[in-house]
């Protein structure tokens, strides 16, 4: 037998596995969650461990961010059953290979326990001196065309509550094209430079373009946050600055046209690089 009949005899097998074995059950903790720690205002993703990237969740470590922050904070499982136990840190689940205790970085420990769409806890420091209370309600879930095509549910949910936190503020910034003003916007969370409507023939028109650029725009940060996350620490120095520009080409009163740039790197071997119009 060649090696490439043995390699596809392998895989045939290993599908036939696959196909015999029953998908794993979520665990009933598994959710979105908001709520606090301490006094502050926290997002959560719980996700079971036997999940992994192209399971239900999509993600292979529960994890939080405190919100408006754009860094989520990776929680690693340590126990399961009535009580949960996490160990939160910077680091990437992949990463996470049984480092030494000086490179695993971690921040706190989680003692968690959820009954039904409630949860309560305990955050406590790495010294043990520090406590804080925890408390979580779960998040409703959403239809799958709410959270839009090809979408993991969960992280849609994760990322739209994140994005309610978001904000635009005119930075003052405008092109004219006759009877059109083309101003620009700056979003909360990154500092990143949108195109929108100034000075237009019709006021309610304006509102409706603007309204769509806007939810567009807000998409943009939505999956910039993503990306940035997906960056492994130390990887990337924190004041790099965003990495996506706009330029307004034409307006006029029946079209706007701008193009956008950018060169992305979302924790690759190289940056993606484009143009779009």
């Amino acid at each position: 037998m060649t090696r490439f009949s043995r390699t596809i005899t392998s895989l045939l097998f290993f599908a036939g596995c696959v196909l015999l074995t029953p998908a794993a059950q979520a665990a009933d903790w598994e959710g979105v969650f908001e709520g606090r720690l301490g006094k502050s205002k926290i997002l959560v993703q719980l996700v079971d461990t036997l999940d992994d990237r192209e399971g239900d969740t999509r993600r292979e470590a529960s994890r939080y961010s405190y919100l408006p922050k754009t860094k989520d904070i990776n929680l690693m499982l340590l126990k399961a059953g009535g009580e949960l136990r996490f160990e939160e840190t910077l680091l990437l689940p992949y990463l996470y290979r049984e480092p030494s205790d000086g490179d695993k970085k971690v921040t706190g420990r989680w003692n968690l326990k959820i009954n039904g769409d409630t949860g309560t806890g305990t955050w406590t420091s790495v010294d043990g001196k520090q406590k804080l209370p925890i408390a979580l309600s779960r998040v409703a879930e959403i239809s799958a065309e709410q959270a839009g095509p090809d979408r993991n549910l969960q992280i849609a949910i994760y990322d739209e509550l994140w994005a309610k936190t978001v904000g635009f503020t005119d930075v003052g910034k405008a092109k004219t094209f006759g009877a059109v003003e083309v101003r620009t916007v700056k979003d909360s969370a990154f500092g990143i430079e949108f195109p929108l409507l100034g000075n237009f023939p019709d006021a309610v028109r304006r509102a409706g373009i603007n309204k769509l650029l806007l939810a567009a725009h807000l998409q943009d940060v939505v999956q910039y946050r993503e990306c940035k996350n997906a960056v492994p620490l130390g990887w990337e120095a924190e004041d790099a600055g965003p990495e996506i520009s706009f330029e307004t080409d034409y307006a006029s009163p029946r079209y706007l046209s701008y193009s956008e740039s950018g060169s992305l790197s979302c924790g690759g071997a190289h940056p993606s690089n484009y143009v779009r119009v």
